[in-house]
C-alpha cells in the first residue's frame, strides 16, 4: 500500500519543480484518490511523470554545464607541393592532406583534460600530413595528444600564473617566427612533464618561465634518452605593438646512443657522437 500523504508530498514536489506539469499531476492525484484499485496504477503514473520531469529539467542544465566547459576544435588542410631541380630525379608534384580533431574539458578542481586525433603515419611524429595517391588505402588516424593540466584557482600560485601539465602535449615554448621550428618541430608532441609561471605583475616587461622533462626513448636494458628544457621570456606591450624576447635551452641525456633519435624521427642528427 502507498500512503496518501506520501503521494501528496511527491506531487507537490513535482509541481514546485515544473509548474507546467500541474494539470497532469492533478489528474494523477484525482485518479489515485477516486479508486482503490487504481492506486498502484496512479502511483506508477506519478513516478513516470517524476522521471520525465527530472529528465526535462536536469538534462538541459547538465548539457549546458558540459558545453560551457568543453572546447572542441579541428581543422582540415588540403594542399599541393612541387619539388623541382632534384638533380637527376624527375620533378615531383603531390597532393597532401591533414586532418585534426581535438577537445579540452575543464573540471571544477582546476584540472583540464585534453586530447587530439590527427592523420599521419603513427611512427613518424614529424608530420601529420598524408600523401594522396596511396593506392586508395585508408588514412591512419592516431592519438597525438593526451594530457592533464592543473591551474590553481586562487592564492599566490594563481597570482604567479602557475600551471603544470603531464602526458603527451604541445611543446609549451614560445616560438618566434619564422625561426620557431628551427630546434623543435611543432608537429612533435613531447611526452613527460612541463610547467611554468607567468606572474601577473604590473611591470613594463612581463616575465614568464617554462620548464619541462621529456622522455624521448625509454628502454628496459639501457640508458633512457631524455631532454630537460627551459625557456625564459620577456614580453612588452607598448604603442608600437608587442615585443617578445626569449632564451631557451635543450639539455639531452642519452640521446646519442638512442636508435630512435638517429632514425627517421628527428631533424637534428648527432655529429661526431654528440647530439
Amino acid at each position: 500500500r502507498v500512503p496518501t500523504e506520501q503521494i501528496d508530498e511527491v506531487a507537490r514536489s513535482l509541481v514546485a519543480v515544473a509548474p507546467e506539469w500541474d494539470e497532469i499531476v492533478d489528474l494523477d492525484l484525482r485518479v489515485f484518490r477516486s479508486r482503490s484499485d487504481g492506486k498502484i496504477r496512479a502511483f506508477r503514473r506519478i513516478v513516470v511523470h517524476a522521471l520525465a520531469i527530472a529528465l526535462a529539467t536536469c538534462v538541459p542544465t547538465m548539457a549546458a554545464q558540459v558545453t560551457d566547459r568543453l572546447d572542441v576544435s579541428g581543422d582540415v588542410r588540403l594542399r599541393t607541393e612541387e619539388d623541382r631541380d632534384r638533380d637527376s630525379q624527375d620533378d615531383r608534384f603531390r597532393g597532401r592532406l591533414r586532418g585534426r580533431l581535438g577537445a579540452r574539458y575543464r573540471l571544477d578542481t582546476g584540472i583540464e583534460i585534453g586530447a587530439r586525433l590527427a592523420t599521419g603515419t603513427r611512427t613518424d611524429p614529424n608530420s601529420t600530413h598524408v600523401d594522396l595517391g596511396g593506392q586508395n588505402d585508408r588514412f591512419e588516424v592516431s592519438l597525438e595528444r593526451l594530457y592533464a593540466t592543473w591551474r590553481p584557482g586562487g592564492g599566490v600560485p594563481a597570482d604567479l600564473g602557475l600551471w603544470v601539465t603531464g602526458g603527451k602535449f604541445e611543446h609549451p615554448f614560445r616560438q618566434v617566427l619564422p625561426y620557431g621550428e628551427l630546434v623543435w618541430d611543432a608537429d612533435v608532441q613531447p611526452e613527460g612533464l612541463a610547467g611554468g609561471i607567468s606572474p601577473r605583475w604590473n611591470f613594463p616587461f612581463k616575465p614568464s618561465v617554462v620548464a619541462g622533462y621529456y622522455i624521448l626513448d625509454e628502454t628496459s636494458n639501457g640508458q633512457d634518452a631524455t631532454a630537460s628544457v627551459v625557456q625564459v621570456a620577456l614580453t612588452h606591450e607598448g604603442p608600437l605593438g608587442k615585443i617578445v624576447g626569449t632564451a631557451g635551452a635543450y639539455l639531452y641525456d642519452g640521446a646519442s646512443s638512442s636508435s630512435l633519435l638517429v632514425g627517421d624521427d628527428q631533424g637534428n642528427l648527432p655529429s661526431g657522437g654528440a647530439f
